[in-house]
């Protein structure tokens, strides 16, 4: 179907590892002879079109913050040297800004950010979900790169995101 699906990995990643793969492919294409040349740019093509029903589709309070992002670096590569890019970076920005949670930050999803419980396996209970820096960060340089290829990204997205991460630094979990 184009994506890499990840053995005995959660469902969740196919996206963030379907990017980082077709990205790697992407780059040594041209360096490939003949036959191999033509199959790496075939499965660089299919990728694409797989990531452009997965932006499309996806859920955004259950799709995994590092697949969206990898997903909109991804799109981002590509309009880098083609501006028909620009629909599918349009949607993978639509959907990374939607698994942020109310309090600004990303987590694995928004769903287990704004849901997760806890209370097992040494882990406070809670009813505010659970945010992470290390979702947070990697959103905000995605959301980043796009404003500075030119996309509109919203300024509250931004600033939420830039907060959230920087409480982050000042909380238990440091």
């Amino acid at each position: 179907d184009g994506s890499w699906p990840v053995p005995e990995a959660p469902e969740v990643y196919r996206a963030a590892v379907t990017a980082l793969s077709a990205n790697a492919i992407f780059a040594w294409v041209d360096s490939f002879a003949d036959e191999r040349k033509k199959r790496a740019a075939d499965a660089v093509s299919r990728a694409t079109d797989w990531m452009r029903t997965y932006v499309a589709k996806a859920d955004p309070e259950t799709a995994n913050s590092w697949g969206t992002g990898y997903v909109l670096d991804y799109f981002l590569e590509r309009h880098a040297t083609n501006k028909a890019f620009a629909p599918s970076v349009e949607k993978a920005i639509a959907l990374h800004v939607g698994g942020q949670m109310p309090n600004g930050a990303w987590s694995y999803d928004r769903g287990f950010g704004t849901r997760w419980k806890g209370g097992f396996g040494g882990w406070p209970k809670t009813d505010k979900g659970r945010a992470h820096s290390m979702n947070t960060g990697p959103a905000l340089v995605s959301l980043a790169r796009a404003k500075k290829a030119g996309f509109k990204i919203d300024d509250g997205v931004l600033k939420m995101g830039t907060e959230a991460l920087v409480a982050m630094r000042k909380k238990p979990g440091v």
